[in-house]
């Protein structure tokens, strides 16, 4: 298979980049690879990776992406390092334009991870995580540009948080070297608690999503780091600057946790039933 065609990326500004700019070069080589490895994918039964292709959407990446985002669903280590971390490049920076996509991306990501995690046959060296490690390394990227990125188009941004907490809910039960994932997640809780995130109520309904669902798991991997977080939101709802949608957002995330990770009746009631 050609070369995986590189964008130019360097972790701390490329990436930003390809998600700004979504283009690849070009070359007659690699897109005479592409239309081949696009007839793998024809026919409604087709199965990649136990995953039903209408389900992919892999014909909504760029096309000289394509075949490589196949390979390295059906056996990532086909592939070698560098395309392996631009695929994941790719299909973060697909999580991030394409709010419909999130989930999925999420469970490519998964199975990828998972695929790639198996030891191999033939060594027992343990397995060589170039696409858990391409995948850390761009959602760290953005993570560290947020503001930035974040200015230009916030739907993007937001997409992206729903994405990296799927990974995270996904990956977790294998308990795949979680340590980078959980606290990339923690950073990106923290800067939902931040301005001008917790002004906008869309990323407060992200955060408050976000808590619903791993909150639980966070707190089992690292109770210091979620009691900072309810620290903030503690702080936050006691702030006279606060609007009054985004202090009812929150005061139930306090009752939540506080109550570990149910609520009592009486708050179902006083929140939910009003």
């Amino acid at each position: 298979m050609a070369q995986l065609p590189s964008p130019g990326l360097d972790l701390s500004h490329g990436f930003v980049q390809l998600i700004r700019k979504r283009q690849f070069r070009r070359n007659e080589e690699f897109a005479k690879d592409s239309q081949n490895s696009l007839l793998k994918i024809d026919g409604e039964s087709t199965v990649i990776g136990r995953m039903r292709v209408e389900e992919l959407d892999i014909g909504q990446f760029v096309k000289e992406a394509q075949p490589y985002i196949i390979s390295a669903i059906e056996d990532p280590k086909s592939l070698n390092t560098r395309n392996l971390q631009e695929v994941a490049n790719v299909i973060v920076s697909r999580a991030w334009e394409d709010p419909t996509y999130h989930v999925t991306a999420a469970k490519i990501c998964s199975h990828i991870i998972e695929e790639e995690s198996k030891p191999s046959l033939n060594s027992s060296a343990a397995p060589a995580l170039v696409f858990q490690t391409g995948l850390l390394n761009s959602c760290e990227t953005i993570l560290k540009e947020w503001k930035v990125l974040r200015s230009e188009q916030v739907s993007y941004w937001v997409s992206f948080c729903l994405f990296l907490s799927q990974v995270y809910l996904k990956v977790r039960p294998r308990g795949q070297h979680l340590c980078a994932l959980q606290n990339a997640l923690f950073t990106l809780l923290s800067h939902l608690l931040r301005t001008p995130c917790i002004d906008n109520f869309r990323e407060v309904e992200v955060f408050s999503s976000i808590f619903h669902e791993c909150g639980k798991d966070l707190e089992a991997d690292s109770r210091t780091e979620m009691a900072a977080v309810m620290r903030r939101v503690r702080n936050l709802v006691l702030e006279p600057t606060i609007s009054s949608e985004v202090r009812e957002m929150l005061l139930p995330l306090i009752e939540l946790y506080a109550g570990r990770w149910q609520f009592s009746n009486s708050a179902k009631d006083f929140y939910f039933n009003q």
